[in-house]
């Protein structure tokens, strides 16, 4: 006996099924539109509600009215465009139905990029995480198998996909309720950036520069060096230079390890407490103390009565240790929210654009966190030269955003080039973009030292170059 074919886009059935109408049927599909449509911007969504308060921390400002908005507006064209072929596939042919699913699988691939990126997190357990490409093979996996359902069984795959879709659909007024308070309640006041401390009067009697560049390893840069990798700045610097070698990392994380350099502690823990401070818990002590409370070395500096600096990024410095720095500029890491820009327009562009991209690796070229990246750097390559050279400063703190990824040095042609597609990404296995990002601190070092040489201020300054911790991830070399 011939079975009825199911009630859903790219199937139109002989006969309606007893109390379904055509209004009912086109309400069903725009649920279904709306909901798919925000669950494809799930990411988008986890990053601009997110006010965990160790989440908020890192931040330079909350998500703006203008990302709620462009995020709703977002989902509304996209949910008008899956309607359409909704409808398309109830009234057309069979040759627009099999549109239908290439639809969802192209959904599909967007929702699997969103989730890998949220399980990916830094902040998760090494448990939790999943490997860029092991996550798209996943994914790969999953749309094989659904289209060998969809040819086995038809339009019951699609049914069962639908019914999911209506059953989520209550997300889609939940979120832009959500969205309309933050965006009429929008108040960055928490996030400005403290009172900083008075000047002292006069010249620095004695001046120390503190360069800490990001995630650079010790091992890579000297003992196991890849005999491709030229660092002709601080072979110079170090063959004039006391040099570590018996070193340890402070912490395994920036947070951890910059405030047990800055305290002289070992923090075994830190938590953070929304955007104005965190908590460390110290090796040595049973108890937790606010940093913005705990002696430092610029507290310390100001106590000789030097003034004191700061030029940084991913630690908001200058509201946590506002009281003992008398300049301060810093920029937040990069991620895929802070990187679609600050008007309507472009938001409502990028957001699209990087469901399709991850901060690192974009099918278009450089990634949008990777264009960020490489902005903020020269940004703060230019306050630093201008810092370092201010002879009213006693002790400078440069935490330089390199060699971190995401990486934006390009090694053949000797600029912020970098780009990183999904598809070299898979082959490129020794991670030789690494290598790369210390050339670049080789030639930050000599754009430093250049400035200060040419301003007079590198005989008379005691220059210490370090980092917070080595490279976490896998090693170019292969160890």
């Amino acid at each position: 006996m011939a079975q009825p074919v199911a009630n859903v886009p790219g199937a139109q059935p002989a006969v309606a099924p007893q109390g379904t109408t055509k209004k009912s049927a086109r309400w069903r599909d725009l649920a279904c539109a709306l909901s798919l449509a925000n669950l494809s911007f799930l990411r988008v969504w986890a990053e601009l509600l997110d006010d965990d308060r160790t989440y908020t921390f890192w931040l330079k400002t909350p998500a703006t009215p203008a990302h709620f908005a462009a995020l709703m507006i977002n989902i509304l064209i996209l949910s008008a465009l899956i309607f359409v072929a909704f409808r398309l596939g109830r009234r057309s042919g069979k040759a627009v139905r099999k549109l239908i699913p290439i639809l969802f699988l192209i959904v599909l691939a967007i929702l699997v990029n969103n989730l890998q990126e949220l399980i990916a997190s830094p902040d998760r357990s090494v448990i939790f995480r999943i490997a860029y490409q092991e996550a798209m093979i996943i994914g790969v996996g999953i749309g094989i198998v659904f289209v060998i359902a969809y040819m086995i069984s038809g339009t019951r795959v699609l049914r069962l996909v639908l019914t999911l879709l209506l059953l989520l659909f209550p997300f889609v007024p939940v979120t832009f309720a959500r969205a309309i308070w933050r965006m009429t309640h929008y108040d960055p006041s928490a996030f400005a950036d403290g009172t900083l401390a008075r000047p002292f009067p006069g010249l620095a009697a004695r001046r120390v520069v503190w360069v800490i560049f990001d995630e650079w390893d010790q091992q890579l840069t000297f003992p196991d060096r890849d005999a491709s990798v030229r660092l002709p700045q601080i072979d110079r610097f170090r063959n004039s230079a006391f040099h570590a070698e018996n070193v340890y990392e402070a912490g395994r994380f920036t947070g951890m390890s910059m405030a047990g350099l800055t305290s002289g502690h070992m923090v075994k823990g830190i938590r953070t407490l929304g955007p104005r401070d965190l908590t460390l818990e110290f090796s040595d002590s049973p108890s937790a103390i606010d940093w913005s409370k705990q002696q430092t070395v610029f507290s310390r500096a100001r106590a000789l009565g030097l003034n004191t600096a700061a030029v940084a990024w991913w630690i908001p410095y200058c509201r946590i240790l506002n009281e003992s720095l008398t300049a301060c500029e810093w920029w937040a890491g990069s991620n895929q929210y802070n990187s679609t820009g600050r008007r309507l327009g472009e938001i409502l562009v990028n957001q699209i654009r990087s469901l399709m991209e991850t901060p690192a690796r974009s099918p278009f070229g450089q990634s949008l966190c990777t264009q960020r990246h490489a902005h903020m750097y020269g940004e703060m390559l230019g306050s630093a030269e201008a810092m370092v050279n201010r002879r009213d400063i006693g002790l400078l703190l440069l935490h330089m955003p390199i060699p971190h990824k995401p990486y934006i040095y390009e090694r053949e042609r000797g600029d912020l080039s970098y780009r990183s597609t999904p598809i070299l990404s898979f082959f490129d296995r020794r991670r030789t973009a690494y290598l790369g990002a210390l050339e670049l601190v080789d030639s930050t070092v000599g754009e430093i030292r250049r400035s200060m040489e040419q301003a007079g201020t590198w005989d008379d300054t005691t220059i210490l170059l370090s980092s917070d911790h080595g490279l976490r991830s896998p090693r170019p070399d292969g160890k």
